[in-house]
């Protein structure tokens, strides 16, 4: 039974890092900084390139749990992918703040749909327009 449970948790993991590399450009998703659950770090760097040499912003990889949003942080759009040294990297600018840099898939959450946009961001319509724009 316990090896069972190993081999499923092992596929289950396996599925959702090969997810996580299935994020095409224009998508909206969520940041996470947490692993099985559990929160590891409270933000998450964003790098200059996927070369990762400088630091160039930070985002919250956590959200509120009282809104459904435990280990989800800042919606972020997809801009551009791309591989290296065997690790996928996406270039983001996040919905409020417009900051852009680079992260690795590891960091990314569970995706955002453009219809809720509206109500998501609907105090501010710069960040409403980011959400909404492709």
């Amino acid at each position: 039974m316990r090896l069972f449970f190993l081999l499923f948790a092992s596929v289950l993991f396996m599925c959702s890092a090969v997810e996580a590399r299935d994020v095409k450009p224009g998508e909206l998703f969520h940041i996470t900084s947490c692993e099985n659950g559990e929160l590891m770090v409270p933000v998450v760097n964003l790098w200059n390139g996927p070369e990762r040499t400088q630091v160039v912003g930070r985002l919250s990889g956590n959200g509120r749990a009282d809104k459904g949003l435990k280990c989800q942080g800042a919606v972020v759009k997809a801009l551009e992918t791309t591989h290296a040294s065997g690790r996928t990297f996406i270039k983001i600018q996040s919905v409020v703040g417009s900051q852009i840099g680079w992260i690795t898939d590891s960091f990314v959450g569970k995706r955002f749909d453009r219809g809720h946009c509206k109500k998501a961001f609907s105090e501010d319509p710069k960040y409403l327009a980011n959400c909404i724009e492709k």
